[in-house]
């Protein structure tokens, strides 16, 4: 989804939402369909129905007083005046309307309407008085959620449901709006750890690519100091002895052109270091130790592939 302006928002939006179904035996969802949208206009079709998808009330409504339907709202639900012959009015409705709405959380896309055409019915003719206590709204609930912001209005814009006009579908659209925003959380929480798993597996990855880098390092320094110590051995001069007479000339230069004991000791221990070092390396079998440096990157590439399928296994199962 696009970034919200305020997540806090969006966050309360899906609660709200879950919160429905945590409780969905208390939750139904109301949608009404009317001759028009003035105070003297009826409402001509009801559908109430709960969380799980069944049918509690679904029926055409006969008018209480009105005598016709707007051709506006007519050509919006594509509901007639003739359609609605022999159906239960308001009144004769209102025994079922109580017992499915009583202690109930009335959920409408848009309630504040829902709520005042039941208002209108039951001022007219009588019979069930809605409780506006009851009524929650669900279009503010996801207007909170998308977050696109109405600077006029300075509210978030109200988006459509996306139904019919046709009551029954948009009670259905309506849960599928539940659904979706109490959902979201959980995916988020799937997304996240998802992240954090991805997060290690590079890390993992990233790391023995390092080790391959330095064990290759290690192959081309390993083939370079024999290359050195063949070099100076076909001089004749033992590569240790090489170091030792060299470190002590560069120790004269250094005292006797600097006047420094300090530095010259130091340059003298340095080029006996580097020749104990070649002793060492003499006694070593050059074949041997290149092969073993080969072995171990060898080994890590292998981890490596492993680690690379690792990775791609993980990027193949980000939530959708």
């Amino acid at each position: 989804m696009e970034p919200h302006p305020n997540p806090a928002d969006r966050t309360k939006s899906c609660q709200w939402a879950a919160s429905l179904l945590a409780e969905r035996h208390k939750v139904v969802v109301l949608d009404t369909e009317t001759t028009g949208l003035k105070g003297s206009d009826e409402i001509v079709q009801i559908c109430i129905r709960d969380l799980d998808g069944n049918d509690l009330c679904s029926t055409l409504v006969a008018m209480t007083k009105r005598k016709s339907i707007s051709r506006q709202a007519s050509e919006l639900h594509g509901i007639k005046k003739a359609d609605l012959e022999g159906k239960p009015n308001y009144a004769t409705l209102s025994p079922l309307l109580q017992r499915v709405l009583a202690g109930k959380r009335i959920v409408a896309y848009n309630a504040e309407f829902d709520l005042k055409m039941m208002q209108q019915v039951y001022g007219l003719g009588g019979g069930y008085e809605p409780d506006p206590n009851q009524w929650e709204c669900a279009m503010l609930a996801y207007a909170a959620f998308v977050g696109e912001w109405n600077d006029y209005y300075n509210n978030y814009k109200w988006q459509k449901l996306g139904g019919s006009h046709d009551a029954r579908d948009d009670v259905a659209k309506t849960i599928q709006l539940i659904e979706k925003m109490a959902g979201y959380l959980a995916k988020e929480k799937k997304v996240e750890a998802w992240r954090k798993q991805r997060s290690e597996k590079v890390a993992e990855r990233d790391r023995v690519a390092a080790q391959v880098q330095r064990a290759e390092r290690s192959i081309r320094g390993t083939e370079s100091r024999f290359k050195i110590y063949e070099a100076l051995e076909a001089t004749g001069i033992p590569p240790g002895v090489f170091f030792f007479v060299g470190g002590l000339a560069l120790s004269l230069v250094a005292l006797i052109g600097f006047g420094s004991v300090w530095f010259a000791t130091l340059l003298f221990l340095a080029a006996c270091g580097v020749g104990v070092g070649f002793f060492v390396l003499g006694t070593r079998d050059k074949e041997a130790d290149v092969a073993d440096a080969i072995k171990t990157r060898e080994s890590l590439e292998r981890v490596l592939a492993q680690k690379e399928e690792e990775l791609a296994l993980v990027e193949k199962q980000r939530p959708t």
